[in-house]
């Protein structure tokens, strides 16, 4: 059996342009997931899923000597995007992560995989209710249902965000890893703003000397010994222009 993480990724961005080439603690976005998503356990490949236009060469030029493979395909169709990449990596199980989330924990990823796999499930999650600070969020399903998915989904946003007709389907055996809960999922690991960005670099500032990769509980550690962190991308105060961008968006 073959895992393989798919990083979604792609240089366009209407709230933070050009953010997957942004520094974080001296290496850029994409290359800590990259390294991150190469930790995950029981993983055998990580493939960055990047559109074919040129506008994301410079992407592609960036992370070609990263310990991943490229695949371009369909700017839009994200979920067509997978399909080809999933087939051109011959794999059996997929882990989905979006490549806003240089704080993607391994540990936890490796949960929602071993959820999917020992429970001999389609689809497992740990945001079915969210649960996890947003940033955390990862998804792992059978290529057998991502092929279903490819048959099925016809709505336009389906095949934009790759998972939404697995999650609603009564024909796939979906799972959730729950998480702490209460207060934490208001937390926000993400990289949508400009304050994500100073909350970031904070954060892996803080974090430079530390030998091995900062995980969930280290983050947490670090926010409960410094609340004044919290308020450099407090998560109410995105609410209304996140409700702008989402409007603007339809």
């Amino acid at each position: 059996m073959k895992t393989i993480v798919i990083i979604q990724a792609r240089m366009g961005s209407s709230r933070l342009p050009g953010k997957m080439l942004m520094e974080l603690g001296g290496k850029t976005v994409i290359s800590h997931v990259i390294e991150r998503c190469n930790l995950i356990p029981e993983v055998n490949h990580v493939c960055v899923a990047l559109p074919r236009d040129k506008s994301n060469d410079i992407l592609h030029d960036r992370i070609k000597n990263e310990s991943c493979s490229v695949y371009r395909g369909d700017e839009t169709d994200v979920l067509t995007r997978y399909v080809d990449a999933a087939r051109s990596m011959k794999a059996d199980n997929i882990i989905r992560i979006t490549a806003d989330k240089p704080l993607i924990d391994p540990q936890i990823c490796g949960q929602v995989l071993n959820l999917l796999l020992s429970n001999k499930a389609d689809f497992s999650c740990n945001n079915m209710p969210a649960s996890w600070p947003h940033g955390l969020d990862c998804e792992a399903f059978t290529s057998d249902i991502l092929f279903l998915a490819d048959k099925s989904a016809a709505d336009k946003s389906d095949r934009e965000h790759v998972t939404p007709w697995m999650r609603r389907s009564s024909k796939v055996h979906c799972l959730n890893l729950p998480g702490p809960g209460r207060e934490v999922v208001n937390l926000r690991w993400t990289l949508d703003y400009q304050e994500d960005l100073d909350f970031l670099r904070e954060v892996f500032k803080r974090m430079a000397k530390k030998k091995e990769i900062p995980l969930y509980e280290d983050v947490m550690e670090l926010l409960k010994s410094n609340p004044e962190l919290l308020k450099i991308n407090d998560c109410w105060s995105h609410l209304s222009r996140y409700a702008e961008d989402k409007s603007q968006l339809l």
